[in-house]
């Protein structure tokens, strides 16, 4: 059985490039799947983002957020305020 780090990473290198995009968030195996589930069913869940990509975006990351502390002064006190994703967890 592969790891959900190890799935996470060839969805995102080595699968073709689509319009319609989505990401589930989980701590384990489980929350991943039933993400996947929420997701699949077009519920609304704040495990799961989804959306269309407009235009050339470019390849790499947009944002690098770990989870351990703030990469700089301010960071998750604007990621409140602007993201309602974030916000939402």
């Amino acid at each position: 059985e592969a790891l959900p780090g190890e799935v996470g990473w060839s969805l995102a290198t080595t699968r073709s490039v689509f319009e319609n995009r989505a990401v589930v968030v989980g701590r384990d195996r489980d929350e991943l799947v039933t993400g996947v589930a929420t997701l699949a069913a077009g519920e609304a869940s704040p495990d799961v983002v989804s959306g269309v990509a407009s235009g050339d975006v470019g390849p790499g990351p947009v944002l690098v957020f770990p989870g351990q502390g703030s990469q700089w002064v301010g960071m998750g006190a604007q990621l409140l305020e602007e993201s309602p994703v974030f916000a939402a967890r």
